[in-house]
């Protein structure tokens, strides 16, 4: 299999702590800052299910470092990678997303034209996440 990787990343007017503490927020701050590519949104204690553009997915969250939060689906290959580093009142946020894809000719038309759709995908999450902040 082939992975597929998409990323972005934005600056926020924040301290760290507040970001963290904002990304880790499932009950609150991550329920509301979805985009419509998700729905199903439910969390419990280091489990996120969502449906995720048609698809089903258990995230199995994890902090394998203090600036990281990693969100591996426990039914695919699809994971999102939360990372927040900051000094001062700035933080960066930068949100990843890997998964497989297919191998021969539908690879490679996926390796081109998914990562531009998912790049959008993770910017809107964190235009969401940088407006849930401003309130």
């Amino acid at each position: 299999m082939n992975q597929i990787h998409a990323f972005a990343e934005r600056l926020l007017p924040l301290p760290v702590a507040r970001v963290r503490e904002a990304v880790t927020d499932y009950a609150g701050v991550r329920s509301r800052i979805l985009t419509p590519e998700f729905s199903g949104f439910r969390a419990t204690p280091g489990l996120v299910e969502v449906d995720f553009q048609g698809e089903r997915a258990e995230l199995v969250v994890s902090s394998p470092r203090p600036d990281t939060v990693v969100e591996a689906d426990r039914r695919s290959s699809l994971v999102f990678t939360w990372t927040t580093d900051g000094t001062g009142d700035t933080t960066s946020v930068r949100l990843s997303l890997a998964r497989d894809g297919a191998n021969g000719p539908l690879g490679l038309l996926q390796r081109v034209t998914a990562p531009p759709r998912l790049r959008l995908v993770l910017d809107g999450l964190l235009a969401n996440l940088a407006a849930e902040l401003a309130r």
